[in-house]
């Protein structure tokens, strides 16, 4: 099972709950899917170079946007998915520990 966190993101139209996946891959901030994203209305603010976990590079819109996480109000970089999951990465997580327990899907986060 792979661990997922409930997160709260705010655009300029309105705000939404998601049960969010862990992806310790991804270096980012969060990942939304592009139908979400529309809805929710976010401010273009660049581009970045990514890889994929298949080794593509390819370079990809980023937005931003606010979220609420571990009970604090934070502006994020996001970046969109043709996906279906809304993805949290590594940069929600720089100044905390993160325990996971991949065999039962459990996050720990201080």
């Amino acid at each position: 099972m792979t661990p997922r966190s409930n997160i709260e993101v705010m655009g300029s139209r309105e705000s939404i709950l998601l049960n969010a996946l862990t992806d310790t891959g991804f270096g980012g901030d969060l990942c939304l899917p592009v139908p979400v994203a529309v809805s929710l209305g976010f401010e273009l603010v660049g581009q970045e170079a990514v890889e994929y976990a298949d080794g593509r590079r390819d370079r990809q819109l980023v937005f931003v946007g606010l979220v609420r996480f571990l009970g604090e109000e934070r502006p994020v970089n996001i970046v969109l998915t043709n996906g279906g999951d809304t993805l949290i990465g590594t940069g929600l997580f720089e100044d905390k520990t993160v325990t996971v327990d991949f065999a039962t899907g459990g996050i720990h986060i201080v």
